[in-house]
């Protein structure tokens, strides 16, 4: 039994992986005439304290914010440019924690296929502080594939 491919969500980021798996999907949409949808998430407090010695539990004015999510928007943009004419896509930009917000409109919105790349983390590395594409493969509600 097979299982049409009709809705795919990518989640992008900028990285080179998240270009390449975007450009994956592009490919299985181009065969199958999926939607490839995209989602970058903004989390805030972690970009921001991995810049700076705040706590993740510290308040962020609104102007760091909008700063992030001015940063989201170009990512978005750019992976909008590479989705070739004729094929349907949606982008969204949600604030939260990365594996969750993805899970969650997965959920929602009914995709078939997750196409994300990985972060190419070490053995040891990903063992010890886990991954979003690993959480993403233990909880997604459908077939993930992640791209290197």
């Amino acid at each position: 039994m097979t299982t049409a491919i009709k809705k795919i969500l990518v989640p992008v980021d900028g990285s080179g992986t998240s270009e390449k798996a975007l450009n994956y999907a592009v490919s299985i949409a181009l065969l199958t005439g999926a939607q490839v949808d995209l989602v970058h998430v903004v989390s805030v407090t972690a970009g921001v304290s991995a810049f700076t010695h705040i706590s993740p539990n510290s308040y962020v004015s609104d102007s760091v914010i909008e700063a992030v999510q001015e940063v989201g928007q170009e990512v978005l943009d750019a992976a909008n440019k590479m989705i070739p004419e004729g094929i349907a896509s949606e982008a969204f930009m949600e604030l939260g924690s990365a594996p969750t917000v993805i899970i969650d409109l997965c959920r929602k919105n009914g995709y078939d296929q997750i196409v994300m790349g990985s972060r190419g983390m070490g053995t040891v590395k990903g063992m010890l502080l886990g991954s979003v594409s690993k959480h993403i493969l233990q909880y997604a509600p459908c077939p993930v594939t992640i791209v290197k």
